[in-house]
This record gives C-alpha cells, sequence and structure tokens, in this order.
C-alpha cells in the first residue's frame, strides 16, 4: 500500500527548494532514513522516511520549490 511522505513546514514562508535527492525508485529504506535535502531560509534540512519500505514514485526534481504539505514521493509498505 503507497503511503505519501509529504514536504514538511520547516521555514515561515511555508516553502522549500528541493537540493538533493537521495534515493531512487525501487530502494528499499527504512523509516526515519533521509529521502531528500531541502534548503528552506537558509538552512539545510532532511527528509525522512516515514515508515519501512520501497521508495515508489518521486514527483519532485532537484531545484523545486515544493510547499509544505504537497506529497513529494511515495513509500510503498
Amino acid at each position: 500500500m503507497p503511503i505519501n511522505v509529504n514536504m514538511p513546514n520547516f521555514g515561515d514562508e511555508g516553502a522549500c527548494k528541493v537540493v538533493e535527492i537521495l534515493v531512487q525508485p525501487g530502494q528499499v529504506v527504512v523509516a526515519d532514513q533521509p529521502l531528500l535535502t531541502v534548503e528552506a531560509n537558509k538552512t539545510s534540512s532532511d527528509v525522512g522516511a516515514p515508515v519501512k519500505g520501497v521508495v515508489g514514485t518521486i514527483r519532485v526534481s532537484v531545484g523545486d520549490v515544493v510547499h509544505a504539505g504537497t506529497c513529494v514521493m511515495t513509500i510503498n509498505t
């Protein structure tokens, strides 16, 4: 069953820039494993996996500006 990974709210503006994608579709991940790195207010933060599973669809690319609550990828459990 796919679980959505949504962008957390890291900054006052509610939007972050994707600076690095750390996983690939089909990769097995564990809960809290960093999935991507984002930058907001000149600070870098990692978005972690909410559950253990297999990365499904990645819906963002490096350089995208993503608002809090937006689905950035799915994980199949």
